[in-house]
C-alpha cells in the first residue's frame, strides 16, 4: 500500500467532499438555512444547524428542519404553509480565496482576489406536504405546486353543503385547502 507524505495527507483529510446547499423557505417568516457552515452571499446570511437531512429529486426536494418548541406544528397542521415558496442553491462551501501575498505588502485595491463562485439554483418550488410533524418538521416541496385555477368546483345540486373556508381535505394522497372565490 502506498503512503502519502504528511502534507498531502493533511490536505486530503481537510478537504470536504460533502456538498453545501442553501435553503430559503417562507414559513411564518423567511428562513435562510445552510446544510453545512454559515454562508454569506449578496448581503444575505444562511445559518447552519437547523437542516437535518436533504434529498433532491428531479421534481421534488425533501428536507427536515428543527421545530424548536413546536413553533411550526399548529400552522403546518392547519395548512397555513401550503404552497409556501422554497428555493435551494448548491454552493462550493469553501471560504473566499485569500491573496497569495501578505496584507500591507502592496497598496489597498492593487491586488484583486476572485470571490467564490455564485450559488447555483438547483430547485424552485412550493411546499406540498409535511410528514411527520414532531420535534422535526419534514417538508416536501415540488416544482409544480397546487394551483388556484382551474379548481374543482363543488356546488349544488352535486353538493348541498360545503365545508367552511380553510378546511383541509386529503383525497387520494393529495392535500387540498378550501379557499373562498375572489
Amino acid at each position: 500500500m502506498r503512503e502519502f507524505p504528511p502534507d498531502t495527507e493533511s490536505l486530503l483529510s481537510a478537504h470536504v467532499v460533502e456538498p453545501c446547499f442553501l435553503i430559503e423557505i417562507t414559513l411564518d417568516q423567511v428562513y435562510r438555512l445552510s446544510t453545512r457552515q454559515s454562508y454569506e452571499y449578496a448581503g444575505l446570511t444562511f445559518e447552519p444547524g437547523k437542516v437535518l437531512s436533504l434529498t433532491i429529486d428531479l421534481d421534488r426536494v425533501t428536507f427536515a428542519i428543527v421545530n424548536e418548541g413546536h413553533e411550526h406544528t399548529t400552522p403546518a397542521l392547519m395548512g397555513q404553509y401550503q404552497r409556501a415558496p422554497v428555493r435551494v442553491w448548491w454552493v462550493e462551501g469553501r471560504e473566499p480565496r485569500m491573496p497569495p501575498i501578505e496584507p500591507g505588502y502592496v497598496e489597498e485595491g492593487y491586488y484583486e482576489v476572485e470571490d467564490r463562485n455564485a450559488p447555483v439554483l438547483v430547485f424552485r418550488g412550493n411546499v406540498t406536504d409535511f410528514n411527520p410533524i414532531d420535534l422535526t418538521l419534514s417538508i416536501t416541496a415540488t416544482r409544480s405546486a397546487a394551483r388556484r385555477y382551474p379548481t374543482k368546483r363543488v356546488l349544488p345540486p352535486v353538493a348541498n353543503f360545503t365545508r367552511p373556508e380553510g378546511t383541509i381535505l386529503v383525497i387520494g394522497g393529495s392535500t387540498y385547502r378550501l379557499e373562498a372565490r375572489e
